[in-house]
């Protein structure tokens, strides 16, 4: 999807898909390692957690489409964030309450029903459906904040 975004959804589908294979395993390491100092600043405390995958939130976007890579991705994502913390956490909260209320509203049927009926199965793939589209709008949402934090510290 990052690849889809960058080339601005011009390109043939299967030979951005093939593309991805040279990025694979740098992206992998990019999210072991802000995987990890999450987990560590989350170990002194919740806060701190919080604090620091704001910060880092903008790694993946500065790999992709900066072309950076492990530490200075996230050195990166941390000197967009910088300043605008409260302004780039908002948004993510507010994007996550209404995915949120979205998710309870179009799952109140499957409350009602029986996990063994044909209709569970059925709305729970529709559900499930509904997700998958959710994921590249939320993707979308999230470069545009990015984009704007790089016009931002021109």
């Amino acid at each position: 999807m990052f690849l889809l975004v960058k080339k601005d959804y011009v390109g043939n589908e299967l030979e951005i898909f093939k593309e991805t294979k040279k990025y694979f395993w740098s992206y992998i390491w990019l999210g072991v390692l802000t995987t990890i100092f999450v987990l560590l600043w989350t170990l002194l405390l919740i806060i701190p957690g919080i604090i620091f995958s704001v910060f880092y939130s903008f790694a993946v976007y500065a790999f992709f489409f900066e072309g950076l890579k492990g530490m200075a991705a996230i050195r990166r994502s941390v000197s967009l964030v910088k300043n605008y913390w409260w302004a780039v956490f908002g948004r993510f909260i507010v994007i996550a309450i209404a995915l949120w209320i979205f998710t309870i509203i179009i799952s109140i049927p499957v409350y009602f029903t029986d996990n063994k009926s044909i209709f569970f199965s059925f709305w729970n793939s529709i559900i499930q459906i509904i997700n998958f589209l959710i994921g590249p709008i939320s993707l979308i949402y999230f470069y545009q904040i990015y984009k704007d934090l790089v016009i931002i510290k021109k």
